[in-house]
């Protein structure tokens, strides 16, 4: 599978408050799959989550309606297996040791660092993608 190939089949969900923010994360994002979709907060995320096919999430940690932490441990409790990223300009201690528990891929501050960014972003979706693959073989068996 070309490079290309590849890159469509991974699906992010981009999650933060700040809309100027948000579709500038969408945008840098595109250079890893052609499906980004995105939400303000947790609460419409979740919905995404449960309604669609979404492979990784990056998400805003301090938001309205649901944090990010919140969102994963929701997902957590609901059974399902999100590989997430969280991005926050709150990087203190309790929130990095919070979303790590609670299974978090990683934590990144803002201001981001681009290359680390994409690099937490492009394996949160190979882990999402791999994981979906081996479920598949799984329900085939």
């Amino acid at each position: 599978m070309s490079s290309e190939e590849s890159k469509k089949h991974k699906r992010l969900l981009v999650v933060d408050d700040e809309p100027e923010l948000r579709d500038v994360l969408a945008e840098i994002c595109k250079e890893l799959t052609d499906f980004v979709t995105t939400a303000s907060n947790g609460e419409d995320a979740w919905k995404l989550i449960q309604n669609g096919d979404v492979d990784a999430v990056l998400t805003d940690i301090n938001m309205p309606k649901m944090s990010g932490l919140e969102l994963l441990s929701k997902a957590r409790q609901a059974g399902r297996e999100l590989h997430l990223v969280k991005l926050t300009a709150y990087g203190d201690k309790d929130n990095v040791v919070q979303a790590l528990r609670l299974g978090a891929n990683d934590f990144i501050d803002k201001p981001f660092d681009y290359d680390k960014l994409l690099g937490s972003v492009e394996m949160a979706l190979e882990l999402g993608v791999a994981l979906k693959d081996l479920e598949a073989k799984v329900e085939a068996i």
